[in-house]
């Protein structure tokens, strides 16, 4: 019997989804496209707020699914700001910013 595995380290976490542990042979794969679909899906709601930031979306995917952190530098006008806000709309997150500028270095 399949044993229930949260999402989140929040078993009581609003969203209600739960994945299902690989029991039978082809779990693995039903498994894998269900994840490769949700980084899909999430990919193509980022690529509708920002254009022609294809690799930069696809590494923040991999980190939120790997639950990483990342930290997003780059030029003035690039559209970080906007980037980062999709994803957390995307995700159902809250955004907050940190601007580091060099008089707040040690």
């Amino acid at each position: 019997m399949p044993q229930e595995l949260p999402l989140s380290p929040d078993p009581s976490a609003s969203s209600g989804l739960s994945v299902a542990s690989i029991g039978a042979a082809g779990g693995s794969d039903t498994l894998l496209s269900d994840w490769r679909e949700r980084a899909l899906r999430l990919e193509s709601e980022v690529h509708n707020a920002v254009i022609g930031q294809a690799r930069v979306i696809r590494l923040l995917t991999i980190a939120v699914f790997a639950r990483g952190h990342v930290l997003l530098e780059g030029d003035v006008g690039v559209g970080k700001t906007t980037l980062l806000r999709a994803f957390a709309r995307a995700i159902g997150g809250a955004y907050e910013r940190i601007e580091g500028t060099v008089d707040l270095m040690p």
